[in-house]
């Protein structure tokens, strides 16, 4: 008991003298593009041809219309059908536009009398490569 009374003082000690100051939020007016928006588009609108012409040729080898459809079905089966989406911030990174998304599900309950809603968030990493234009490098649920 002692221990940990100690530990929760060490604690409360280091986060009181850690010197927390507020930074000002980012101006979004110069914020990288928000990249990704065709990918939650398509993938809300249940649009395979859509979200797949938006993958570089390496990934769409791999990933294709039968991956989309098995990707939304799991989606559907966890958090609910995909409903709406929102653009939810670019996170800092000196190369990469790292775009965050938050993608709106719905279902409804095992009795069918409650609609629950849910929220997944989704990156989506672009850069711009050798020709200076900007390239999805990658995409995930968070």
């Amino acid at each position: 008991m002692k221990n940990l009374l100690l530990c929760c003082a060490a604690i409360a000690m280091a986060v009181y003298a850690s010197g927390c100051r507020s930074v000002a939020p980012a101006d979004e007016t110069v914020a990288a593009p928000r990249v990704g928006e065709a990918l939650v588009q398509a993938l809300v609108k249940n649009d395979a041809e859509a979200f797949l012409s938006q993958l570089p040729r390496e990934v769409s080898e791999t990933f294709d219309a039968k991956s989309f459809r098995a990707t939304r079905e799991s989606l559907t089966k966890q958090v609910g059908e995909p409903v709406a989406y929102e653009f939810a911030m670019n996170l800092a990174h000196p190369k990469f536009t790292l775009s965050v998304w938050r993608i709106h599900c719905e279902r409804k309950s095992s009795d069918g009398k409650e609609t629950i809603r849910q929220d997944m968030l989704f990156r989506v990493v672009s850069g711009k490569l050798q020709d200076n234009k900007e390239h999805l490098l990658q995409f995930q649920f968070l």
